[in-house]
């Protein structure tokens, strides 16, 4: 079964004008001819659309013709992009919230990376790699990448990053810019998996939690029946004041590491709340986007 959460027109116009932020959130900082930036060739001119970089308008051509052109710049190496969605069954949480604000996120990612002309791929994991998708070349593609991407979750199932991406980068040759949206709520496979595909040669390696305030502080009072998602059991018991500040510190310790651990990778962590209206939340991701320093992999 799947639901398909759409992107509106409004939120796609917007997004097609902030396409600069999506290259700047998929690809770093770099642009073509700055320090550091692979070496690219020039190819020709396109109309200029807004949202488009104005350093790269043509003026001289501008003066000619009096129309608005930019530069188009064919890089040495193309950059993939591969959008990989967390369906275990822990994104159900939220009133399926956190798993359709993933879907959409993956899907307007989808759209930037096609806008900045880099082919996409997008895939969702549980307990194993689920499926794989594309590659994508053109933005009228959205379609099929939404319809994967919206697929349910994996029903009470665990969750392995470590072993999708494995599944993913073996044997892969063309470099690739990799998003993973998830929930966060994995032990430290997680990371071990990031420091992997970094030095398997992943370009870039970014991570977006999907963050529902109330998995951060769940209530727990009066005899309570916690049960784990993703199949580890389930425990009744008495809670009170102390057991309930206890879990909200566990919570919020288990992910201060793992902020940590991503920051010392140099990996970029960014959160997506669920609970905010999706378009601006969305947005105000792409516009914390900054360049970071270079993977630091042991």
């Amino acid at each position: 079964m799947s639901v398909l959460l759409p992107l509106r027109p409004a939120f796609v116009a917007r997004l097609d004008a902030a396409r600069e932020l999506g290259r700047r959130f998929l690809l770093g900082a770099q642009t073509p001819g700055a320090p550091g930036a692979p070496p690219e060739e020039f190819e020709g001119h396109r109309a200029y659309t807004p949202g488009d970089d104005v350093r790269w308008i043509d003026w001289n051509l501008f003066a000619r013709q009096e129309e608005l052109y930019v530069k188009v710049f064919r890089a040495e190496e193309e950059v993939e992009a591969l959008l990989l969605v967390d369906a275990s069954a822990s994104m159900t949480g939220g009133d399926g919230l956190k798993h359709l604000s993933a879907a959409a996120a993956a899907a307007a990612l989808a759209r930037l990376a096609l806008l900045c002309g880099q082919p996409v791929r997008a895939a969702r994991y549980a307990d194993r790699l689920l499926d794989l998708g594309g590659p994508w070349r053109s933005p009228d593609d959205l379609y099929p990448v939404q319809r994967l991407l919206a697929q349910a979750p994996k029903p009470g199932s665990g969750t392995d990053l470590a072993g999708a991406i494995a599944a993913l980068i073996t044997g892969r040759q063309r470099p690739m810019s990799v998003v993973v949206l998830t929930d966060g709520f994995q032990e430290p496979p997680l990371v071990s998996a990031v420091a992997r595909a970094l030095a398997r040669g992943v370009r870039r390696l970014t991570l977006v939690r999907v963050v529902d305030p109330e998995d951060l502080a769940p209530t727990l009072r009066g005899h309570v029946v916690l049960r784990d998602a993703e199949g580890a059991g389930r425990r009744a018991l008495v809670a009170d004041r102390a057991l309930e500040d206890a879990a909200r510190r566990r919570i919020a310790h288990h992910f201060l590491l793992l902020a940590e651990e991503l920051a010392r990778l140099g990996v970029p962590l960014f959160e997506l709340p669920v609970r905010e209206p999706f378009d601006e939340a969305f947005l105000a991701m792409l516009r914390t986007a900054a360049p970071t320093p270079a993977p630091r992999v042991a």
